[in-house]
């Protein structure tokens, strides 16, 4: 699989690149996509709704900026902003899996006691219930990059799904 590089400061990141390349890949993978995102003002969301032909992989997303609209919207615990972010990342990712008809799940979490830790977690979940979590340190401020940087891990991670499905069909077939 070959590593995406994000920069870090020096260049710009791409992002509408990268949500073409998600894109591709769950198509490559006949995977539908569904987002879930705390407070990071739909920027996922927003860069994968503007690439061309979007609409057969992107269903769409949810987005939050309340711990309360998390719990309503999505079930999620309102007391899990304020605890363990890679934990909620996890979390919305499962239930807006659970709520949607999408194959694969990316949640990005980002609230404010998480930056004020230099912390933005990073969660996807396949229809098999395979988990993907990473974290990203930041200086205390949403920025961009953050956006970028979850795309690079989902493109990857969507990779690893769509190998995964491949190696299963071809054991099927040797049997």
């Amino acid at each position: 699989m070959e590593a995406i590089v994000v920069n870090d400061h020096n260049e710009p990141v791409d992002a509408g690149g990268l949500a073409q390349l998600v894109l591709d890949r769950a198509s490559s993978a006949d995977l539908s996509i569904v987002t879930a995102e705390y407070c990071t003002g739909g920027g996922v969301s927003a860069v994968l709704n503007n690439c061309p032909r979007n609409c057969r992989q992107f269903g769409g997303g949810y987005l939050f900026n309340s711990a309360r609209a998390l719990e309503v919207m999505l079930g999620v615990e309102a007391s899990a902003v304020f605890a363990d972010g890679s934990q909620l990342a996890i979390d919305m990712a499962r239930e807006a899996l659970r709520r949607s008809r999408a194959g694969i799940a990316f949640a990005i979490a980002a609230p404010p006691n998480a930056l004020k830790d230099g912390r933005v977690s990073y969660a996807v979940i396949d229809g098999c219930q395979h988990i993907w979590q990473a974290d990203f340190d930041t200086d205390n401020t949403f920025r961009p990059d953050i956006v970028a940087r979850g795309l690079a891990f989902f493109a990857e991670c969507i990779e690893t799904v769509s190998y995964t499905h491949l190696r299963a069909h071809e054991t099927r077939h040797d049997l």
